[in-house]
């Protein structure tokens, strides 16, 4: 069932933001909002909270038309960033076709033009070339590893399917069909945004190594680091997060 979820930062209403649990309530007219089924909460609003809403970061990411969110979900970056960059089209691509219900919905409340597109990566995608491919894919590769965070942060992965679908990239072949295939969908000078919560079991040298030099590279750790590299909110599991951007040569 989908319900109205708030993404404007300064108005976000969700109180508890470690979980999948949306408390959106009362959402003002005038905020960015879209549809969402809250079991699909992912962590594209922790980018958004902590990355997409600092202006230099948003200057990095200019581009001129068109954006992708890859693994998209709702599409909580998606429909921020094409909103924020003034973009004129939106494409999500999900395996998961019960997010479609809510880009469905969602669509009506932008100006821009949105598509959603069911496919493992870029295996049953047919649409166009974009500018800007912005993706919080899954981050584990193991089993073992899926348990390990889900015993760290249990309220996120209540539902065993859903938690595998957001988390884990058994043997690193998402990333590697992501990666293979990347530059066939993306214009010319185009960008890839990655986004993780920490530097881990798919690291930011991995990510270099599968796209390969055909690209230039960015690291961008958590801005909210005071200058001993700690976040003021001791309680964020997240401190570690970082966006790497690739910028196609």
């Amino acid at each position: 069932m989908v319900k109205l979820h708030c993404l404007d930062v300064d108005k976000f209403n969700c109180d508890i933001e470690w979980t999948n649990v949306c408390t959106c309530e009362d959402i003002s007219e005038d905020s960015l909002s879209l549809y969402h089924d809250p079991k699909h909460f992912g962590g594209g609003q922790y980018f958004i909270d902590h990355f997409f809403n600092e202006s230099d970061i948003l200057e990095k990411l200019k581009v001129d038309n068109s954006i992708m969110e890859m693994c998209s979900g709702p599409g909580y970056m998606g429909y921020y960033l094409a909103t924020k960059l003034n973009l004129n089209k939106a494409i999500f691509v999900d395996i998961n076709d019960e997010v479609r219900e809510g880009h469905t919905k969602s669509k009506d409340f932008f100006d821009f033009t949105t598509e959603f597109h069911l496919s493992e990566t870029f295996d049953q995608y047919e649409g166009d070339k974009v500018d800007l491919i912005v993706l919080n894919p899954p981050h584990v590769i193991t089993e073992e590893q899926y348990w390990g965070v889900v015993e760290y942060i249990p309220d996120w992965f209540p539902d065993e399917t859903q938690g595998k679908l957001l988390l884990l990239d058994e043997n690193f072949k998402f990333h590697q069909n992501f990666c293979k295939d990347a530059h066939n969908y993306l214009n010319e000078n185009g960008k890839i945004v990655f986004t993780y919560f920490y530097e881990g079991t798919i690291s930011s040298e991995d990510i270099k190594k599968e796209l390969g030099e055909d690209y230039s590279y960015e690291k961008i750790y958590n801005p909210g680091l005071n200058s001993k590299g700690e976040l003021d909110d001791e309680k964020d599991p997240h401190k570690n997060a970082y966006i790497l951007i690739a910028t196609r040569k």
